[in-house]
């Protein structure tokens, strides 16, 4: 796995390189700045702020995959042939400063650097290795989820926390919040069961009585009683 260090000479050599050209931007909390699907056309250069990477999944909750601060280098996967942004952007702090590059102004770039290349080549391998584990941490999590287990999924994630993987620390925070809305899900509809348990029985007693007071026998029952209270109001 690249060091914090190797990343940021990979982001000094491409930063020194491009001074000159790109485009300036600056986005606010919040502010997306692409989003999954979206056209990889471009390579973003992280100057200030922190920018939060997340996936939609089907049923349209976010998933945070990772989160990347000032010095990182961003959809570089556009270079290797990566068309449509595989995942969506935005700032998660008050504010982000960013250079915007176009993908063929990068590669006429990485051709005049050698050592560039080799970085870039480097980290791209680093990348794929985390996301390896990341798939690796969210399928195991979500085995335990399926079988129900979730004090084995608080323990798991209680044992590895402020892990130096910062896409295996987002998969984590994911799940966790992921795993708190389950839970509130279960406790809503435990309520709600428990709420329509109490109306069936409260229905089911009422069709009962209602069966006991029109029944034939329960009627002259009720004639009989009358007239016997009529009676001995007249002794």
């Amino acid at each position: 796995m690249s060091s914090r260090s190797d990343r940021a000479e990979l982001w000094d050599v491409l930063r020194l390189a491009i001074t000159g050209r790109g485009e300036q931007l600056e986005l606010a909390a919040g502010e997306l700045l692409f989003e999954q699907r979206d056209l990889s056309d471009y390579v973003y250069l992280l100057d200030q702020g922190e920018i939060r990477v997340f996936i939609r999944n089907h049923s349209g909750d976010e998933i945070e995959v990772a989160s990347l601060e000032s010095g990182s280098i961003i959809g570089e996967m556009s270079l290797f042939g990566e068309s449509r942004r595989s995942a969506s952007c935005a700032c998660q702090s008050a504010r982000c400063s960013l250079l915007r590059i176009g993908n063929e102004e990068v590669l006429e770039i990485i051709q005049d650097h050698p050592k560039l290349h080799t970085k870039l080549m480097a980290e791209l391998s680093n990348r794929c290795r985390s996301m390896l584990s990341y798939i690796d941490e969210f399928s195991y999590l979500t085995r335990l989820a399926s079988a129900g287990d979730f004090s084995a999924i608080s323990s798991h994630l209680a044992s590895r926390q402020n892990d130096a993987d910062s896409t295996l620390e987002a998969a984590r925070e994911s799940f966790a919040r992921m795993l708190e809305s389950i839970r509130k899900r279960e406790d809503q509809l435990q309520n709600r069961i428990q709420s329509l348990t109490i109306e069936i029985d409260q229905a089911r007693a009422a069709k009962e009585v209602s069966t006991i007071v029109e029944d034939e026998t329960f009627q002259t029952l009720l004639q009989n009683s009358h007239r016997l209270r009529d009676r001995l109001k007249g002794v």
